[in-house]
Protein backbone atom coordinates (compact mmCIF):
# COMPACT_ATOMS: atom_id res chain seq x y z
CA UNK A 1 0.00 0.00 0.00
CA UNK A 2 1.24 3.59 -0.91
CA UNK A 3 2.18 5.81 2.28
CA UNK A 4 -0.32 7.68 3.21
CA UNK A 5 -0.27 11.33 3.85
CA UNK A 6 0.59 12.58 6.96
CA UNK A 7 -1.74 14.57 9.41
CA UNK A 8 -0.27 17.97 8.14
CA UNK A 9 -1.31 16.70 4.92
CA UNK A 10 -4.91 15.93 5.52
CA UNK A 11 -6.51 19.22 5.23
CA UNK A 12 -4.70 20.35 2.46
CA UNK A 13 -6.33 17.61 0.43
CA UNK A 14 -9.80 18.32 1.69
CA UNK A 15 -8.79 22.32 1.02
CA UNK A 16 -8.60 21.09 -2.96
CA UNK A 17 -11.49 18.80 -2.73
CA UNK A 18 -13.62 21.70 -1.92
CA UNK A 19 -13.33 22.78 -5.25
CA UNK A 20 -14.83 19.71 -6.86
CA UNK A 21 -18.09 19.24 -6.67
CA UNK A 22 -18.55 16.92 -4.08
CA UNK A 23 -20.95 17.99 -0.82
CA UNK A 24 -17.91 18.72 2.08
CA UNK A 25 -20.42 18.81 4.87
CA UNK A 26 -18.86 21.35 7.88
CA UNK A 27 -18.31 19.35 10.95
CA UNK A 28 -15.92 19.28 13.61
CA UNK A 29 -15.69 15.98 14.92
CA UNK A 30 -12.82 13.57 15.34
CA UNK A 31 -14.93 10.78 14.38
CA UNK A 32 -17.93 11.06 12.06
CA UNK A 33 -18.52 7.06 11.50
CA UNK A 34 -16.37 3.94 10.57
CA UNK A 35 -17.30 4.83 7.25
CA UNK A 36 -15.94 8.58 6.93
CA UNK A 37 -12.44 10.10 6.44
CA UNK A 38 -12.25 12.71 9.31
CA UNK A 39 -9.52 15.01 10.85
CA UNK A 40 -10.54 17.11 13.76
CA UNK A 41 -8.70 19.69 13.46
CA UNK A 42 -10.30 20.16 10.02
CA UNK A 43 -13.81 21.98 10.04
CA UNK A 44 -14.37 19.49 6.88
CA UNK A 45 -15.43 15.83 6.45
CA UNK A 46 -15.63 14.16 2.76
CA UNK A 47 -18.31 11.55 2.84
CA UNK A 48 -15.87 8.85 1.39
CA UNK A 49 -16.34 5.12 1.29
CA UNK A 50 -13.49 3.19 2.82
CA UNK A 51 -12.79 1.18 6.02
CA UNK A 52 -10.67 3.09 8.59
CA UNK A 53 -9.02 2.68 11.75
CA UNK A 54 -7.51 5.03 13.99
CA UNK A 55 -4.64 5.46 16.05
CA UNK A 56 -3.05 8.23 18.34
CA UNK A 57 0.38 9.72 17.83
CA UNK A 58 0.82 12.66 19.94
CA UNK A 59 -2.62 14.25 20.77
CA UNK A 60 -3.67 14.17 17.44
CA UNK A 61 -5.38 11.35 15.79
CA UNK A 62 -3.76 9.55 13.11
CA UNK A 63 -4.72 7.14 10.00
CA UNK A 64 -2.55 4.31 10.88
CA UNK A 65 -4.05 2.35 8.02
CA UNK A 66 -7.37 1.58 5.40
CA UNK A 67 -8.62 0.13 2.73
CA UNK A 68 -9.66 2.72 0.34
CA UNK A 69 -12.98 1.34 -1.81
CA UNK A 70 -12.09 4.29 -4.54
CA UNK A 71 -9.75 4.51 -6.80
CA UNK A 72 -8.09 7.88 -5.38
CA UNK A 73 -9.49 10.83 -4.00
CA UNK A 74 -8.31 12.64 -7.39
CA UNK A 75 -10.89 10.35 -9.16
CA UNK A 76 -13.78 11.38 -6.93
CA UNK A 77 -15.36 13.54 -9.32
CA UNK A 78 -17.21 10.31 -10.74
CA UNK A 79 -19.30 10.00 -7.68
CA UNK A 80 -22.92 11.07 -8.22
CA UNK A 81 -23.81 14.78 -6.35
CA UNK A 82 -25.40 14.56 -3.53
CA UNK A 83 -27.96 17.39 -2.75
CA UNK A 84 -27.30 20.14 -0.32
CA UNK A 85 -29.60 20.18 2.47
CA UNK A 86 -30.74 23.33 1.44
CA UNK A 87 -31.78 22.00 -1.94
CA UNK A 88 -33.21 18.90 -0.32
CA UNK A 89 -35.53 20.84 1.58
CA UNK A 90 -36.58 22.77 -1.51
CA UNK A 91 -37.23 19.13 -2.77
CA UNK A 92 -39.30 18.10 -0.09
CA UNK A 93 -41.00 21.08 -0.43
CA UNK A 94 -41.91 20.68 -4.10
CA UNK A 95 -42.86 17.14 -3.23
CA UNK A 96 -45.04 17.93 -0.22
CA UNK A 97 -47.00 20.80 -2.43
CA UNK A 98 -47.60 18.32 -5.51
CA UNK A 99 -48.82 15.95 -2.91
CA UNK A 100 -51.13 18.45 -1.93
CA UNK A 101 -52.51 19.14 -4.84
CA UNK A 102 -53.14 15.88 -6.24
CA UNK A 103 -54.97 15.06 -3.12
CA UNK A 104 -57.07 18.08 -2.86
CA UNK A 105 -57.82 17.62 -6.78
CA UNK A 106 -58.65 13.48 -6.04
CA UNK A 107 -60.69 14.93 -3.13
CA UNK A 108 -63.04 17.25 -5.14
CA UNK A 109 -63.02 14.35 -7.69
CA UNK A 110 -65.05 12.42 -5.06
CA UNK A 111 -67.12 14.82 -4.03
CA UNK A 112 -68.69 14.72 -7.03
CA UNK A 113 -69.71 11.59 -6.78
CA UNK A 114 -71.13 12.28 -3.39
CA UNK A 115 -75.15 11.44 -2.63
CA UNK A 116 -76.28 15.28 -3.05
CA UNK A 117 -80.16 14.85 -3.59
CA UNK A 118 -81.94 17.30 -5.28
CA UNK A 119 -84.57 19.62 -3.17
CA UNK A 120 -87.80 17.46 -2.92
CA UNK A 121 -90.79 18.74 -5.32
CA UNK A 122 -93.64 19.42 -4.67
CA UNK A 123 -96.69 16.77 -6.11
CA UNK A 124 -98.11 16.81 -9.52
CA UNK A 125 -101.51 18.87 -8.46
CA UNK A 126 -102.56 19.56 -11.85
CA UNK A 127 -105.45 17.18 -13.88
CA UNK A 128 -104.85 13.13 -14.47
CA UNK A 129 -105.27 12.66 -18.37
CA UNK A 130 -108.30 10.22 -19.20
CA UNK A 131 -107.84 7.34 -21.08
CA UNK A 132 -109.58 4.50 -22.66
CA UNK A 133 -106.88 1.77 -23.79
CA UNK A 134 -108.20 -0.98 -25.44
CA UNK A 135 -108.57 -4.35 -23.76
CA UNK A 136 -105.74 -5.75 -25.93
CA UNK A 137 -103.23 -3.79 -25.34
CA UNK A 138 -100.19 -5.27 -23.95
CA UNK A 139 -96.19 -5.03 -22.97
CA UNK A 140 -93.46 -6.91 -22.98
CA UNK A 141 -90.49 -6.84 -22.02
CA UNK A 142 -87.67 -7.21 -24.85
CA UNK A 143 -84.07 -8.10 -23.03
CA UNK A 144 -80.91 -7.64 -25.77
CA UNK A 145 -78.07 -7.69 -23.39
CA UNK A 146 -76.41 -5.89 -20.65
CA UNK A 147 -73.80 -2.77 -20.14
CA UNK A 148 -71.35 -4.14 -17.20
CA UNK A 149 -71.52 -0.97 -14.73
CA UNK A 150 -71.13 0.27 -11.05
CA UNK A 151 -73.80 2.06 -9.40
CA UNK A 152 -71.46 5.28 -9.34
CA UNK A 153 -71.84 5.53 -12.68
CA UNK A 154 -75.40 5.88 -12.78
CA UNK A 155 -76.31 8.64 -9.89
CA UNK A 156 -74.20 10.24 -7.34
CA UNK A 157 -74.13 8.47 -3.69
CA UNK A 158 -73.34 5.16 -5.91
CA UNK A 159 -71.00 3.12 -4.89
CA UNK A 160 -68.02 2.10 -6.98
CA UNK A 161 -67.95 -1.31 -5.47
CA UNK A 162 -71.65 -1.70 -6.86
CA UNK A 163 -71.90 -3.63 -9.74
CA UNK A 164 -74.52 -3.31 -11.77
CA UNK A 165 -75.99 -5.11 -15.38
CA UNK A 166 -77.27 -2.30 -17.31
CA UNK A 167 -80.45 -3.25 -18.91
CA UNK A 168 -80.12 -3.02 -22.97
CA UNK A 169 -83.50 -3.54 -23.50
CA UNK A 170 -86.83 -2.89 -25.97
CA UNK A 171 -90.24 -2.94 -25.43
CA UNK A 172 -93.19 -4.10 -27.28
CA UNK A 173 -96.36 -2.39 -26.72
CA UNK A 174 -99.34 -4.47 -28.55
CA UNK A 175 -102.23 -2.15 -29.81
CA UNK A 176 -104.86 -3.77 -32.11
CA UNK A 177 -104.16 -0.35 -34.38
CA UNK A 178 -100.34 -1.29 -34.43
CA UNK A 179 -97.16 -2.68 -32.72
CA UNK A 180 -94.99 -0.64 -31.60
CA UNK A 181 -91.34 -1.07 -30.51
CA UNK A 182 -89.53 1.41 -27.63
CA UNK A 183 -86.22 1.80 -28.73
CA UNK A 184 -84.09 -1.35 -30.05
CA UNK A 185 -81.55 -2.04 -27.77
CA UNK A 186 -78.68 -4.12 -29.35
CA UNK A 187 -78.42 -5.55 -32.89
CA UNK A 188 -76.49 -8.13 -34.57
CA UNK A 189 -73.84 -5.92 -34.92
CA UNK A 190 -72.97 -3.90 -32.21
CA UNK A 191 -69.42 -5.11 -31.98
CA UNK A 192 -68.62 -3.73 -35.33
CA UNK A 193 -71.16 -0.60 -34.34
CA UNK A 194 -69.04 0.18 -30.71
CA UNK A 195 -65.74 0.82 -32.58
CA UNK A 196 -67.13 3.73 -33.39
CA UNK A 197 -67.33 5.44 -30.35
CA UNK A 198 -65.07 7.61 -28.71
CA UNK A 199 -61.41 5.57 -27.22
CA UNK A 200 -62.07 6.37 -23.60
CA UNK A 201 -65.71 5.26 -23.84
CA UNK A 202 -65.14 1.75 -25.29
CA UNK A 203 -62.24 1.50 -22.94
CA UNK A 204 -64.44 1.83 -19.85
CA UNK A 205 -67.55 -0.31 -21.40
CA UNK A 206 -67.67 -3.86 -20.82
CA UNK A 207 -71.33 -5.40 -22.17
CA UNK A 208 -72.96 -8.76 -23.47
CA UNK A 209 -74.85 -9.22 -25.80
CA UNK A 210 -77.76 -11.80 -25.32
CA UNK A 211 -80.36 -11.83 -28.80
CA UNK A 212 -81.46 -8.79 -30.68
CA UNK A 213 -84.68 -8.00 -30.87
CA UNK A 214 -85.73 -9.21 -34.27
CA UNK A 215 -84.89 -12.85 -33.37
CA UNK A 216 -86.68 -13.01 -30.89
CA UNK A 217 -89.78 -11.44 -32.04
CA UNK A 218 -88.85 -14.27 -34.67
CA UNK A 219 -88.48 -17.04 -32.15
CA UNK A 220 -91.61 -16.11 -31.04
CA UNK A 221 -93.49 -16.46 -34.04
CA UNK A 222 -93.65 -12.41 -34.84
CA UNK A 223 -92.99 -10.61 -38.27
CA UNK A 224 -90.94 -7.97 -37.31
CA UNK A 225 -91.91 -6.29 -40.31
CA UNK A 226 -95.28 -6.22 -38.99
CA UNK A 227 -94.41 -3.96 -36.42
CA UNK A 228 -96.31 -0.30 -37.24
CA UNK A 229 -93.23 1.82 -35.87
CA UNK A 230 -90.01 1.91 -33.57
CA UNK A 231 -90.38 4.65 -31.36
CA UNK A 232 -86.98 6.08 -29.84
CA UNK A 233 -86.95 7.66 -26.65
CA UNK A 234 -83.71 9.12 -28.30
CA UNK A 235 -81.12 8.13 -30.92
CA UNK A 236 -77.67 7.07 -28.66
CA UNK A 237 -75.83 3.82 -29.34
CA UNK A 238 -77.48 1.75 -26.82
CA UNK A 239 -80.96 2.14 -28.10
CA UNK A 240 -80.58 2.21 -32.15
CA UNK A 241 -78.17 -0.65 -32.16
CA UNK A 242 -80.80 -2.96 -33.44
CA UNK A 243 -82.18 -0.41 -36.16
CA UNK A 244 -80.69 -2.05 -39.07
CA UNK A 245 -82.16 -5.15 -38.02
CA UNK A 246 -85.97 -3.96 -39.00
CA UNK A 247 -85.74 -2.74 -42.69
CA UNK A 248 -88.71 -0.82 -43.88
CA UNK A 249 -90.19 0.02 -40.25
CA UNK A 250 -90.68 2.97 -40.09
CA UNK A 251 -88.34 4.94 -36.51
CA UNK A 252 -90.65 7.54 -34.93
CA UNK A 253 -87.95 10.43 -33.94
CA UNK A 254 -89.28 14.15 -32.64
CA UNK A 255 -87.58 17.34 -34.70
CA UNK A 256 -85.13 17.96 -32.75
CA UNK A 257 -83.63 14.63 -32.25
CA UNK A 258 -83.79 14.01 -36.16
CA UNK A 259 -81.54 16.77 -36.17
CA UNK A 260 -79.01 15.84 -33.24
CA UNK A 261 -79.53 12.65 -35.68
CA UNK A 262 -77.71 14.59 -38.46
CA UNK A 263 -74.98 15.92 -36.92
CA UNK A 264 -74.05 12.60 -35.57
CA UNK A 265 -72.61 12.77 -32.07
CA UNK A 266 -70.01 11.19 -30.62
CA UNK A 267 -71.83 8.85 -29.11
CA UNK A 268 -74.22 8.19 -31.96
CA UNK A 269 -74.47 5.13 -34.22
CA UNK A 270 -77.08 6.83 -36.72
CA UNK A 271 -74.30 7.63 -38.49
CA UNK A 272 -73.17 3.92 -39.51
CA UNK A 273 -76.68 3.53 -40.98
CA UNK A 274 -78.04 3.31 -44.41
CA UNK A 275 -81.88 3.23 -45.52
CA UNK A 276 -83.19 4.14 -42.01
CA UNK A 277 -86.99 5.31 -42.60
CA UNK A 278 -86.80 8.38 -40.01
CA UNK A 279 -90.26 9.68 -39.90
CA UNK A 280 -90.28 13.13 -37.89
CA UNK A 281 -93.89 13.50 -35.39
CA UNK A 282 -94.88 16.93 -33.43
CA UNK A 283 -96.44 17.84 -30.17
CA UNK A 284 -100.10 19.00 -31.27
CA UNK A 285 -102.02 17.69 -28.42
CA UNK A 286 -102.39 19.69 -24.95
CA UNK A 287 -100.71 19.12 -21.88
CA UNK A 288 -100.04 16.33 -20.29
CA UNK A 289 -99.71 15.43 -16.37
CA UNK A 290 -97.52 18.73 -16.09
CA UNK A 291 -95.54 18.39 -19.41
CA UNK A 292 -96.44 21.67 -21.90
CA UNK A 293 -97.08 19.59 -24.80
CA UNK A 294 -98.02 15.87 -26.01
CA UNK A 295 -98.70 13.32 -28.93
CA UNK A 296 -101.28 10.83 -28.42
CA UNK A 297 -100.41 8.39 -31.02
CA UNK A 298 -103.83 6.60 -31.20
CA UNK A 299 -106.43 9.19 -29.69
CA UNK A 300 -106.86 6.76 -26.78
CA UNK A 301 -104.65 7.81 -24.15
CA UNK A 302 -103.17 4.35 -24.16
CA UNK A 303 -100.06 5.71 -25.52
CA UNK A 304 -98.86 9.27 -25.07
CA UNK A 305 -95.69 10.92 -25.89
CA UNK A 306 -93.95 14.11 -24.32
CA UNK A 307 -90.99 16.17 -25.24
CA UNK A 308 -88.26 15.68 -22.84
CA UNK A 309 -85.37 17.69 -23.64
CA UNK A 310 -82.04 17.17 -21.84
CA UNK A 311 -80.53 14.09 -22.10
CA UNK A 312 -79.93 14.99 -25.86
CA UNK A 313 -82.09 17.70 -27.73
CA UNK A 314 -85.53 15.15 -28.51
CA UNK A 315 -85.78 12.98 -25.84
CA UNK A 316 -88.77 12.08 -25.06
CA UNK A 317 -91.13 10.18 -21.99
CA UNK A 318 -93.68 7.28 -22.90
CA UNK A 319 -96.48 7.36 -21.39
CA UNK A 320 -98.70 3.83 -21.84
CA UNK A 321 -101.99 3.10 -19.70
CA UNK A 322 -103.28 -0.89 -19.83
CA UNK A 323 -107.03 -1.65 -19.92
CA UNK A 324 -106.53 -2.90 -16.23
CA UNK A 325 -105.54 0.51 -14.92
CA UNK A 326 -101.94 0.30 -14.67
CA UNK A 327 -99.79 2.97 -16.39
CA UNK A 328 -96.30 2.87 -17.27
CA UNK A 329 -94.03 5.54 -17.64
CA UNK A 330 -90.67 4.66 -20.40
CA UNK A 331 -88.48 7.35 -19.52
CA UNK A 332 -85.53 6.68 -21.28
CA UNK A 333 -82.28 8.39 -19.85
CA UNK A 334 -83.23 10.43 -18.01
CA UNK A 335 -81.87 8.64 -15.05
CA UNK A 336 -79.72 5.17 -15.81
CA UNK A 337 -81.31 3.45 -12.48
CA UNK A 338 -84.22 3.85 -9.94
CA UNK A 339 -81.84 5.57 -7.33
CA UNK A 340 -82.22 8.91 -9.98
CA UNK A 341 -85.83 8.83 -9.01
CA UNK A 342 -86.42 7.47 -5.59
CA UNK A 343 -83.38 9.52 -3.59
CA UNK A 344 -83.38 12.33 -6.03
CA UNK A 345 -79.78 11.77 -7.06
CA UNK A 346 -78.51 13.00 -10.96
CA UNK A 347 -75.54 11.67 -12.47
CA UNK A 348 -72.34 12.92 -11.18
CA UNK A 349 -70.67 15.94 -12.56
CA UNK A 350 -68.16 13.82 -14.99
CA UNK A 351 -70.75 11.79 -15.97
CA UNK A 352 -72.63 14.16 -17.45
CA UNK A 353 -69.46 16.07 -18.60
CA UNK A 354 -68.68 12.82 -20.98
CA UNK A 355 -71.32 13.02 -22.68
CA UNK A 356 -74.22 11.60 -20.66
CA UNK A 357 -76.74 14.96 -21.16
CA UNK A 358 -76.93 17.38 -23.98
CA UNK A 359 -78.49 19.56 -21.66
CA UNK A 360 -77.85 19.15 -17.99
CA UNK A 361 -80.48 21.70 -16.42
CA UNK A 362 -83.41 20.42 -18.83
CA UNK A 363 -82.62 16.81 -17.57
CA UNK A 364 -82.32 17.93 -14.22
CA UNK A 365 -85.99 20.07 -14.74
CA UNK A 366 -87.47 16.34 -16.37
CA UNK A 367 -86.43 14.43 -13.53
CA UNK A 368 -87.51 16.20 -10.85
CA UNK A 369 -91.16 17.27 -12.46
CA UNK A 370 -91.11 12.92 -13.08
CA UNK A 371 -90.60 12.93 -9.25
CA UNK A 372 -93.23 15.45 -8.69
CA UNK A 373 -95.82 12.75 -10.88
CA UNK A 374 -94.93 9.80 -9.16
CA UNK A 375 -95.85 11.53 -5.52
CA UNK A 376 -99.22 12.10 -7.18
CA UNK A 377 -99.23 8.25 -8.65
CA UNK A 378 -97.31 6.35 -6.45
CA UNK A 379 -98.68 3.23 -8.57
CA UNK A 380 -97.17 3.97 -12.19
CA UNK A 381 -94.13 2.04 -12.70
CA UNK A 382 -91.26 4.22 -14.37
CA UNK A 383 -89.05 2.37 -16.39
CA UNK A 384 -85.82 4.01 -17.56
CA UNK A 385 -84.16 1.93 -19.94
CA UNK A 386 -81.34 0.42 -18.47
CA UNK A 387 -82.86 -0.94 -15.18
CA UNK A 388 -83.27 -4.37 -14.87
CA UNK A 389 -85.47 -4.07 -11.48
CA UNK A 390 -88.26 -1.72 -13.56
CA UNK A 391 -88.18 -4.47 -16.68
CA UNK A 392 -88.60 -6.75 -14.56
CA UNK A 393 -91.72 -5.95 -13.41
CA UNK A 394 -92.98 -6.55 -16.78
CA UNK A 395 -94.33 -9.55 -18.75
CA UNK A 396 -91.26 -11.04 -20.94
CA UNK A 397 -91.97 -11.75 -24.13
CA UNK A 398 -93.22 -14.88 -25.18
CA UNK A 399 -94.89 -17.08 -27.90
CA UNK A 400 -98.70 -16.46 -26.69
CA UNK A 401 -97.82 -13.19 -26.24
CA UNK A 402 -96.29 -12.23 -29.53
CA UNK A 403 -99.31 -13.68 -31.46
CA UNK A 404 -102.09 -12.71 -29.31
Amino acid sequence: MDSLPGNSEIPKRLDKLKTKRFPIVKKNLVRHSAQTFVDNKSPYVLPISMKISLGQAGSSPMICACEVFMADAQNLSSTPDRPLPQETNRLRIYFAAAAAVVLVAAAIFLQTFAASPLPMPAPYLGPLPSATPPKEIAVYAVFTGVNHRVAAFAYRGGSFFDRRDFSMAGTLVRHPRGDLLIDAGFGHDIDQQLRALPLFFRAITSYRLWRPAADQLRAAGYDPKSLHAILLTHSHWDHVSGLPDFPGVPVWVTTPEREFIRKSGPMDFCKLFTGIRYEEYSFAGGPYLGFPASHDVYGDGSIVVVPAPGHTPGSVIVFVALHNGTRYAFVGDIVYQMEGITQREERSWLIRKLGADEDSAGNRRNLLHLIAIKERLPDMIVVPAHEMRAFAQLPKLSAAGAQR
